[in-house]
Formats: structure tokens, C-alpha cells, sequence
């Protein structure tokens, strides 16, 4: 499944691997509150991770790999991510 949701419409699990996407990923990804998996792998993603990410408390995975994007998990933006397992 490329998009997963819970009852109440909340983005749990967004697939978009190998789907052609280009450009950044949107500060506006931190909405999405209940996320536990970001996969994009093999796009053509570029510039840096958002720091709104770090607001995503339950994300366990985030797999970008074969993009092109700037930066790292590694920065206090990304300190409440203690659940991620992948990335």
C-alpha cells in the first residue's frame, strides 16, 4: 500500500518507493503526527531533511535511500525520533 490510514483519517505509513517523485520533502510533513514509516527510496529527492520531522514522534522508519538529499538524523531537531529502528 502506497498510503496508510487509521479510523480517523491520520496518516500512519506512507510508501512512495521508486514512484519517479522529485524535489524536497515539505516542512508540512511534521502534520502528520502518527506516522511510524516514510519509505522513498529510489526517487530523485533532493535538499535537506525537514526539521519538522523530529516533530513526528512515533516515526520508526525513514528510508530516503538512492535520493539526493542533504543532512542527517544526527542534529537536536531529530532528539524525540527514539522510536526509529530504520533509517
Amino acid at each position: 500500500e502506497m498510503l496508510e490510514c487509521d479510523e480517523f483519517g491520520n496518516v500512519l505509513n506512507l510508501n512512495m518507493q521508486s514512484n519517479n517523485m522529485e524535489g524536497t520533502i515539505p516542512p508540512e510533513i511534521g502534520v502528520l503526527v502518527y506516522m511510524t514509516s516514510y519509505i522513498s527510496f529510489f526517487n530523485a529527492q533532493t535538499g535537506p531533511i525537514p526539521t519538522s520531522l523530529g516533530l513526528i514522534l512515533p516515526l520508526q522508519t525513514f528510508d530516503v535511500e538512492s535520493n539526493n538529499m542533504d543532512g542527517d538524523l544526527f542534529k537536536p531537531e531529530f532528539y524525540g525520533l527514539q522510536e526509529i529502528v530504520n533509517s
